[in-house]
C-alpha cells in the first residue's frame, strides 16, 4: 500500500471516529437534559404523539423577542423568590399532585411525578397530556428571571 493511500485511510478513520465521538456527545446531552412529551387525543378518536428534546426550549425561548422577555418579566416579577425558592425544593421532593380540578366537562390536574411536571386536561371529549422534566421547567424560570434571551 502506497504512504498515499495509508493517509487517506487515516484521514477517513480520523473523520469517522470524530464524527462518531461527536454524535454520542449530542446522544448523551440529549439523553441526560430529557425529552418534552405532548399527546392529544381528539374526541373523534385522532390522536398526536410528540417528543421532543427538552432542549428545544432553550431554542424557543432564544426566539422570543425582547418585549416579550419583559412582559413576562414584569407580570412574574412579584412571584420571582416563591419560583426560585420552589424551583431548587421541587425536584427533592416525592411525587404530589400540584393542582387538581374537576367541573362538569373537565378535568385538570398537575403533578409532579417521577422527575416531570405533567399536566392532563380532560374536557369536551379530548385529552391533553404534557409532560416535561422539572430541569426544564427550572431553566425556563431562571431564563425568564434574567430579563432576557440569553439571561
Amino acid at each position: 500500500m502506497t504512504l498515499g493511500a495509508k493517509a487517506l485511510i487515516a484521514v477517513i478513520l480520523s473523520g469517522v471516529l470524530s464524527l462518531s465521538s461527536a454524535v454520542g456527545v449530542v446522544a448523551a446531552t440529549v439523553y441526560r437534559a430529557g425529552s418534552i412529551r405532548v399527546e392529544v387525543q381528539g374526541e373523534n378518536g385522532d390522536s398526536v404523539h410528540v417528543r421532543l428534546p427538552a432542549g428545544i426550549a432553550n431554542l424557543a425561548l432564544s426566539m422570543l423577542p425582547q418585549p416579550v422577555w419583559s412582559e413576562a418579566s414584569h407580570e412574574l416579577r412579584p412571584f420571582w423568590p416563591a419560583i426560585r425558592e420552589i424551583g431548587s425544593e421541587f425536584s427533592r421532593l416525592p411525587d404530589f399532585t400540584l393542582v387538581e380540578v374537576r367541573g362538569e366537562d373537565h378535568h385538570v390536574v398537575v403533578r409532579k411525578e417521577r422527575q416531570r411536571l405533567r399536566v392532563e386536561v380532560d374536557a369536551d371529549g379530548s385529552t391533553i397530556r404534557v409532560e416535561i422534566p422539572i430541569r426544564t421547567v427550572e431553566r425556563v424560570a431562571s431564563r425568564l428571571a434574567g430579563v432576557g434571551p440569553t439571561g
